[in-house]
This record gives C-alpha cells, sequence and structure tokens, in this order.
C-alpha cells in the first residue's frame, strides 16, 4: 500500500514544484537533478509493458522468460493476459492525469485536486478488497470510471459539471489502479515473484 500512495504523494510533489516553478525549463531542470542516480537506467532491458504497448509482444515475453531463467521459476501462460489488463489500466490512469490540466479552471489546482483525491479512494479500495473480493472491486471501479469519463465527454458544454466528472472518473480509476497494483502480484506464484 505504501508504494501506490507514494505515486500520489509524487504527484502532489509535482503539482507543488510546478506550481512554484512556473517555467517548464526550470521544472524540468529541478527533476532531472533529482532523478540523476536513477541514470543506471539506460543498462536495463526494456520495459515489457512499453513493448507490447508498442505491437512488441514477443519482445516482452523473451524479456519476461530471460528473467525467469536467471530466477529458475517457469511463468505460467495466464500471466501475460494479466500484464495486459495491467497496462491497459495503467494507461487509462495516466491518460486521465494528463488530461486534468485541460479541465476548466485552473491546471495547478484541478492537478492537486485530483492527487488528493487519490489517496481516499486507494485506502478505501484496499478494504474493500479485503471484503468483497479483488476482481469485483477492481471490475466495479474501472466500470465507475468509464461512466465517469464519458459523462465528463457528454457534458463538454457545462465545463464545471464536466470537470467534477473527470474528477469522479480519475479518481474512481485510481482506485482500480491501486487495486490493481495489489492484486497483480498475488497472480503470480511466490517462486516467479
Amino acid at each position: 500500500m505504501a508504494i501506490s500512495l507514494s505515486v500520489s504523494v509524487g504527484h502532489f510533489l509535482l503539482c507543488l514544484l510546478a506550481y512554484y516553478m512556473r517555467t517548464w525549463r526550470n521544472l524540468q531542470l529541478v527533476q532531472a537533478v533529482i532523478m540523476t542516480p536513477l541514470l543506471c537506467y539506460w543498462c536495463s532491458p526494456e520495459s515489457p509493458r512499453w513493448l507490447i504497448s508498442n505491437k512488441r509482444v514477443k519482445s516482452a515475453r523473451d524479456i519476461l522468460q530471460r528473467a525467469a531463467r536467471v530466477n529458475d521459476v517457469t511463468i505460467p501462460d495466464d500471466v501475460y493476459t494479466s500484464l495486459l489488463t495491467t497496462i491497459f489500466v495503467s494507461g487509462v490512469y495516466y491518460a486521465l492525469i494528463v488530461g486534468t490540466t485541460d479541465l476548466a479552471g485552473d491546471p495547478y489546482v484541478n492537478f492537486a485536486l485530483g492527487t488528493a483525491l487519490e489517496v481516499g479512494p486507494a485506502v478505501l479500495g484496499w478494504a474493500a478488497m479485503e471484503r468483497f473480493g479483488r476482481k469485483p472491486v477492481i471490475a466495479g471501479s474501472a466500470l465507475l470510471a468509464g461512466i465517469g469519463c464519458l459523462a465528463s465527454a457528454a457534458t463538454t458544454g457545462l465545463p464545471t459539471v464536466s470537470r467534477n466528472c473527470a474528477l469522479v472518473g480519475r479518481v474512481v480509476n485510481a482506485m482500480s489502479f491501486h487495486c490493481l497494483a495489489a492484486y497483480t502480484p498475488e497472480v503470480f506464484l511466490t517462486v516467479v515473484r
């Protein structure tokens, strides 16, 4: 849960940085300095998620199989289906994050409001998964997120209503995203993890 909530905290810190550094060049410079320790990233292979999103499924499968060989485990075939579901929910999640700044009102306030609202549903989603199970919570929250996004698109003539529907869609999709972050590792066998 701490890892899931760190995403929301990181987005909120990004919002604060952007608010005080109004030029994109300064914001990029500060982010580059913060991320300098991660330069070793270039030595690692491509992300299977990125490869699948670029229709290079065979390359992604090869990287996962190589990682499994190094760890002396085998990967079941249904793992790849779970990976595709995770990619879809993650893509919608990040699209909603980026799209929040295009809504009516101040983009900084919209982004901060969206990230602040993510913390509660993330905790609520975890509690709901314990009570109702993983799949119903993830599927239900993804469905509600889709309804919120469709309602936002249908009410573009009413900027405040459209913004609120988009924020509801973002928040509920965040719940689905954080629940999926907990569920996906559970799908893998212990030896694969």
